[in-house]
């Protein structure tokens, strides 16, 4: 059965902070039996814009307002995350079933993490950027896009300088994105370029290196 002191500091916080209620679970790691058990009191926050997380300390005031003790509380965060449900290897596709959404605790993990609002946002096609161990949540930077090119992939470069303008098969030396300028290789001429990739497999010449 829950302690008046826990319903009063849950009830608190989700007054506080009523956007965030639902994700907090509040716990009394340390508190004097006579403030636990007291009914009617009021549980005062530290004076922060921020939602509390893991350890604080608070001020218990009795009905009339005065205060009956001090308690350390444990205030729990918690969110539905992205998890693999499969081992996946860095630079392999995640296909939708590779990825589950689980109801977790996030009071000590560090940084950021995808989220059930994350997932319909992912794009159509995705990839890990580092080997995925199943049920581990996954951070932002696990996934990314399709590159535009990949390394020792075929690229078609346009070729434009004055009024010379070419267009030429070579090789991209690195993988990057659309908006990424990257060095291509001409096997034929034995020349290395850098150049702006426009699209998937194209790229724009910037300069001969």
């Amino acid at each position: 059965m829950a302690q008046p002191l826990t319903g009063a500091a849950q009830q608190s916080l989700a007054a506080r902070f009523p956007d965030q209620a639902q994700k907090l679970e509040v716990r009394v790691e340390h508190a004097a039996e006579s403030v636990r058990a007291l009914d009617g009191t009021t549980v005062v926050w530290p004076a922060s814009a921020q939602v509390p997380r893991g350890r604080v300390q608070v001020r218990v005031q009795d009905a009339r307002g005065a205060q009956v003790g001090v308690a350390m509380l444990y205030v729990a965060h918690f969110d539905t995350l992205v998890l693999a449900t499969t081992d996946v290897s860095a630079g392999s596709a995640v296909v939708p079933e590779a990825l589950t959404l689980s109801w977790r605790e996030t009071t000590r993990l560090a940084g950021a993490y995808l989220t059930a609002r994350d997932l319909g946002r992912l794009p159509a096609e995705t990839f890990a950027t580092r080997l995925l161990r199943a049920d581990t949540p996954l951070r932002p930077t696990d996934l990314r896009p399709p590159f535009a090119a990949e390394a020792g992939a075929p690229v078609v470069l346009h070729y434009t300088r004055g009024p010379l303008r070419l267009v030429l098969s070579v090789e991209a030396r690195e993988a990057g994105y659309v908006g990424d300028a990257i060095r291509l290789y001409a096997a034929d001429t034995r020349t290395t370029y850098r150049a702006r990739l426009t699209a998937p497999g194209e790229a724009t010449w910037l300069e001969t290196l």
